[in-house]
């Protein structure tokens, strides 16, 4: 049994020490999950096609799975989240790299919104990794 686990006798774990009570990885999950509904939202309003609306609402599936998961500790909700992130982190590695090779092989004149889509793009990739270990550390704590 960890640190943070509930005991047996059936009460509550423990209160985490950070802020509100949360630990720094559910507090990461927590603030993940808020900026997924926001820039799902931003996207769903400025560029509305049929492939948006199934990635926000993918988006909005594991921004409720990260919320609702911290909030009630709730293991399954981590699992299913670890799950859909692991799975979502292979097509966004090769989409990194293949944007890294296109920048690298057709040598051509970095603009600005190259530049922002490349800084989006490895922010993004950085954000789901980071979340792919929290969720597999408090899958492990719940």
């Amino acid at each position: 049994m960890s640190d943070r686990s509930a005991p047996d006798d059936g009460s509550d774990r423990e209160r985490a020490k950070g802020q509100e009570g949360l630990s720094g990885y559910e507090l990461f999950l927590v603030i993940l999950g808020i900026f997924l509904l926001v820039e799902s939202g931003v996207r769903l309003y400025f560029d509305f096609h049929f492939a948006t609306i199934a990635r926000c609402a993918l988006l909005f599936i594991l921004a409720a799975l990260f919320i609702v998961g911290v909030c009630k500790k709730s293991s399954v909700c981590m699992c299913i989240a670890m799950i859909i992130l692991t799975i979502s982190l292979i097509p966004l590695t090769i989409a990194v790299v293949m944007l890294a090779i296109d920048l690298i092989g057709n040598k051509k004149e970095l603009t600005t919104g190259t530049i922002i889509s490349v800084v989006l793009s490895i922010v993004a990739y950085v954000c789901t990794f980071l979340a792919c270990i929290s969720t597999f550390v408090l899958r492990k704590q719940y």
